[in-house]
């Protein structure tokens, strides 16, 4: 059946009629009178004792439409379910942009505990390569055992994951006491929740691998941080609501070994996301995400982060701790999940940690890669402040 409808006005006939699903193809960006949408989307089966789930897509090319998806958040809370690379003859799009998928719920009809996404990653034990593909792709991480101790099982590992779907991997780095000490890190203190990488800038690497050689007897334990869940529970909170659809769109400075003036959430060719957390040290070594120089608006984008931040703080601190025994690998994915560490004694703990690069990566930096933020033995200079870095980049130009 098909009958005609007016924005704006009330529905009638069958339109208002019982739905069990509502299903909105690329529309987002096409409305003339968006609060119009959102007027009727309320008003479909209104009068259902349970409300139809109602379906959105939206086209992933041109400028994230960060003022129509804040308006949304504040009637509904809006979830992203997947996205993916879909050939689309939908006019006026890029045929192969990306597409992805939102769930609306309105938010008198749903009550949301605020502590039960992000801080309760997952993080299953699987057998062999396999489940640890499905493990990474259903929870974004998993523990592999029995993989080995030494650094050729670590160099190995992510040929036998990812196979021909491997675009680049650098070397094993050894994480320890003794490269700790040299990079300013202190191993009795936490290392807060972070991503992975974040010296390569806005081509970070999709995944990375900890493989344990010698376990800590005290402390060490690692914990994650589910990021999509992290952006899920700042949507259902009223409050927080417009956080999400800013941190993709508006730019902040992440720079740290490259410069990178760019938003939180970052969008793989094939439409997934790729989210960065650098919160302020511990390590102090590195530089926290801040308020960029040429900000149009620094308060709002202070206010941005400080919401960002605490949540990712308020899951890390609720996080269930993972401890590793030798030959475990520990497997996550890199765009998805904010790993960290507790503080530890045993000087003896030893890991190596491979940065990798699949198809699936937004790219892969040039020049030669390291699975360190610094040089083949894990030397590095802590971050500086941006007009430090500019005045060293004149001096280092001067004859």
């Amino acid at each position: 059946m098909v009958a005609d409808y007016t924005w704006g006005t009330p529905l009638h006939g069958s339109l208002a009629e019982p739905f069990d699903l509502v299903l909105g193809g690329v529309i987002m960006g096409e409305m003339k009178d968006f609060e119009s949408l959102l007027d009727v989307l309320r008003a479909v089966g209104k009068q259902q004792q349970e409300r139809p789930a109602i379906l959105l897509t939206e086209v992933l090319c041109g400028p994230p439409l960060e003022h129509l998806w804040a308006s949304t958040g504040a009637r509904f809370i809006v979830q992203e379910m997947l996205s993916s690379t879909l050939h689309t003859r939908a006019r006026n799009f890029d045929p192969t942009a990306p597409h992805r998928l939102v769930e609306l719920c309105e938010r008198e009809n749903r009550e949301f505990n605020l502590s039960s996404q992000a801080s309760k990653a997952q993080c299953p034990r699987v057998q062999d390569e396999g489940e640890a593909i499905k493990a990474l792709q259903e929870h974004g991480a998993c523990i592999w055992g029995g993989v080995g101790t030494t650094k050729d099982a670590a160099a190995l590992l992510p040929h036998r994951l990812f196979g021909a779907h491997l675009k680049a991997v650098p070397e094993p780095a050894e994480v320890s006491h003794r490269v700790l000490s040299h990079r300013g890190i202190n191993k009795e203190d936490n290392f807060r929740a972070h991503t992975d990488g974040h010296a390569y800038g806005d081509l970070f690497p999709d995944c990375f691998l900890l493989v344990c050689a010698r376990p800590c007897k005290d402390g060490g334990s690692n914990f994650l941080v589910d990021g999509y869940g992290v952006l899920d529970e700042l949507a259902a909170d009223p409050a927080t609501a417009w956080v999400p659809p800013a941190l993709e769109a508006r730019a902040i400075d992440q720079t740290s070994r490259l410069p990178s003036v760019t938003p939180v959430v970052l969008r793989a060719p094939c439409g997934r996301r790729a989210l960065r957390c650098r919160l302020s040290g511990p390590p102090a070594a590195f530089a926290a995400q801040r308020v960029a120089e040429n900000s149009q608006n620094p308060a709002q984008d202070a206010a941005m982060l400080k919401a960002y931040h605490a949540a990712v703080e308020r899951a890390a601190s609720a996080a269930a701790r993972v401890k590793l025994n030798a030959g475990d690998a520990l497997i996550v994915d890199n765009y998805r999940m904010f790993h960290g560490r507790d503080p530890y004694a045993d000087s003896d703990r030893l890991l190596w940690r491979v940065w990798v690069w699949t198809d699936g990566a937004r790219g892969v930096p040039e020049g030669e890669l390291y699975s360190t933020p610094g040089n083949a033995a894990g030397l590095v200079e802590a971050d500086t402040p941006l007009e430090d870095r500019a005045k060293r980049a004149r001096t280092e130009q001067c004859p």
